[in-house]
Formats: structure tokens, C-alpha cells, sequence
């Protein structure tokens, strides 16, 4: 029938609008943050506190700083890797556009535990 017709070329016409505005949208990622921590004490760890910190490779100056908490269970004497999903880019100098060319090899990482909470309540460094 006619109505059907009309139908089905409205809903190619927005099939092919919506293509249209997604080709134009930026890509989207998420950035994985991670980091292997081993309990080398003799309590077991509840929370930590830890942060991502970008740094020029050559001069080894900060950058860019991500702030994140990790509730895991960590016995001592064991291993555990954290990963923390983030959606901004690891600087806001990068482009998401590059980011598979290499543009990753232009900044160096490191973690730092700033904070650990432990399982009896007690807070390293002590506040």
C-alpha cells in the first residue's frame, strides 16, 4: 500500500540522518588506568587511595594528575592488579583522533599510592 511505502522511506531517510550524524561525531573512548600492587605488610588492606601521574618524557615533569579509589581486599603477602575506567583522555594535549598513532609514546606514566586504608581501621600515612 501506499502508507507502507511512505513508511519505509521515512525510516530509510532517518536510517540514513542518523548514519550521517554519527560519522560526524568524535570516536568515542574509555582510558584504562591500572596498577599491580602486592601487600608486603602484615595487614590486610581494605581501600587505596592511588593516583595516575602523566609526566614529559624527557624533562619528567607532571603534567596531568587522575585521582582514584580502590575498595579491594588485599592479604598480606598477596597481588592484586587495580583497574579504574575513565572516559577523558590522559591529557586534554591529546587528541582522541591520534591516539592510534602512536601519540601515546609522546607522555610517560607512573602510579603512586598516596593512601592505604587497612581491614583494623588503621590509615597509612597516618593523617
Amino acid at each position: 500500500s501506499m502508507e507502507v511505502d511512505k513508511i519505509t522511506r521515512e525510516a530509510k531517510a532517518d536510517d540514513a540522518n542518523i548514519a550521517r550524524i554519527r560519522d560526524k561525531a568524535p570516536p568515542r573512548y574509555v582510558f584504562m588506568y591500572k596498577v599491580s600492587v602486592k601487600n608486603t605488610g602484615s595487614k590486610t588492606i581494605k581501600t587505596l587511595d592511588w593516583d595516575y601521574i602523566f609526566l614529559e618524557p624527557d624533562t619528567e615533569h607532571e603534567i596531568e594528575r587522575r585521582q582514584f579509589t580502590s575498595d579491594e581486599k588485599i592479604s598480606p603477602g598477596k597481588t592484586k592488579e587495580l583497574s579504574v575506567l575513565y572516559n577523558r583522555p590522559p591529557t586534554m594535549t591529546i587528541s582522541v583522533y591520534a591516539l592510534g598513532k602512536d601519540e601515546h609514546l609522546s607522555i610517560k606514566g607512573r602510579a603512586v599510592i598516596v593512601r592505604i586504608e587497612y581491614a583494623d581501621g588503621s590509615v597509612w600515612p597516618r593523617p
